[in-house]
């Protein structure tokens, strides 16, 4: 939810999001119309659950994924079989990743760390791979 006003000469914007934002976001801008602009697409991206990198320093909230998992586990309905998946994902994972660090490449490496190493079936890797998006976009 944004709410906008006028001060002065400057637009002031406030951006809040419950489960994405731990605290709201505040923004100002000399003209209405590119601060509209602005927000519509921190908002579009806010919607699809990415948080903006300028956003996640701004809140400095450093969350593990392992905090991750468990925060899903309790805000979602989970099945049986997924509620298994999500346990043994958190156990093969190390166990201080912040989010911050969690990148392409970290996980590209990561894959390849479970194929080479652990030998994992293809089709066990795309499980556990298919969890991740669901646990790294969970930072309630």
């Amino acid at each position: 939810m944004t709410t906008k006003r006028k001060r002065g000469e400057t637009w002031h914007y406030t951006i809040k999001r419950a489960g994405l934002l731990p605290k709201p976001i505040y923004l100002t801008f000399d003209d209405e119309g590119e601060g509209d602009e602005y927000v519509r697409r921190v908002e579009a991206l806010l919607d699809r659950g990415v948080v903006p990198d300028d956003f996640n320093e701004k809140c400095e909230v450093q969350r593990t994924l392992r905090e991750n998992i468990t925060r899903y586990l309790g805000a979602q309905h989970v099945g049986k079989d997924d509620g298994n998946l999500l346990g043994i994902v958190a156990q093969r994972l190390p166990r201080d990743l912040q989010l911050s660090l969690l990148t392409f490449t970290w996980a590209t490496t990561w894959v390849t760390t479970l194929k080479r190493e652990q030998n994992l079936a293809p089709s066990t890797l795309r499980k556990h791979v298919g969890a991740l998006p669901r646990l790294a976009s969970r930072s309630r």
